[in-house]
């Protein structure tokens, strides 16, 4: 199995793109998150869906707590006002410096190995700089079943 049948491509988030643009192209392309690139093009962090909605949406107590809630938090919900507010948000709030890559001629075992160290269903997939896509777990779970079922 090749990692390149398994990277999907996608843009890169930049200067003056929004949360609704970074989720915008995460759900288009079924991914995690996509990439940040500064002004020159160079990759400088990545914008997960996941940490931008922990970030504005659950308090870290209810996390620490998850277990002990009850299904009815009605006073707890996201107000679809807020919602909008968050989708308007500059994207670069959200970014994080420390990422996971590999290059593309990397075994599909390496890509799963990099993903269980750092904790995470994605790598990004970059060849001297250049942002080539994301491979996730989904991915190779889903090529596994196209390359078993041929």
């Amino acid at each position: 199995m090749k990692l390149s049948n398994i990277i999907v491509k996608t843009a890169t988030a930049g200067a003056g793109m929004t949360v609704g643009d970074v989720f915008r192209e995460c759900t288009r392309c079924h991914v995690p998150g996509i990439p940040w690139a500064d002004e020159d093009g160079r990759l400088a962090g990545c914008i997960l869906i996941r940490e931008t909605i922990l970030q504005i949406c659950i308090p870290e107590y209810l996390v620490a707590y998850a277990d002990l809630l009850g299904d009815r938090l009605g006073c707890m919900t996201v107000p679809e006002e807020h919602a909008r507010q968050v989708l308007l948000m500059p994207a670069e709030r959200f970014i994080i410096r420390d990422y996971p890559t590999i290059d593309s001629d990397s075994p599909v075992v390496k890509a799963v190995a990099v993903m269980e160290k750092h904790e995470t269903h994605h790598v990004f997939v970059v060849d001297d700089g250049n942002y080539r896509g994301i491979v996730t777990i989904d991915g190779i779970a889903r090529r596994m079943l196209e390359v078993g079922e041929a």
